[in-house]
């Protein structure tokens, strides 16, 4: 039976790409295999900002960075209907 990852981390893209800010998550097998796979290079374009992180927990902190994007742009849009803003982030 294969091994489970279990080891979690948040990661945000930083300035340097095309969609900055932007937060994903994977699972590693360990702290190990992370730090093995989270070279200078991908330190360039992505920071790990929550490491070993339940499932429930990297999806939140994923989606407070959704709500945060989603409620600045709204803000700076008073005269465009909410709701078409709404369902243009969420088929993005």
């Amino acid at each position: 039976m294969p091994e489970e990852n279990s080891y979690n981390v948040v990661f945000e893209y930083t300035q340097e790409v095309e969609h900055p800010n932007c937060r994903y998550w994977r699972s590693y097998k360990n702290e190990e295999e992370f730090n093995e796979q989270y070279t200078p290079q991908i330190q360039e374009i992505q920071i790990a900002i929550a490491k070993d992180v339940s499932d429930e927990r990297a999806i939140e902190i994923c989606d407070e960075r959704r709500d945060l994007s989603l409620s600045a742009k709204m803000s700076d849009m008073p005269n465009i209907p909410r709701m078409s803003a709404i369902l243009e982030e969420m088929f993005r």
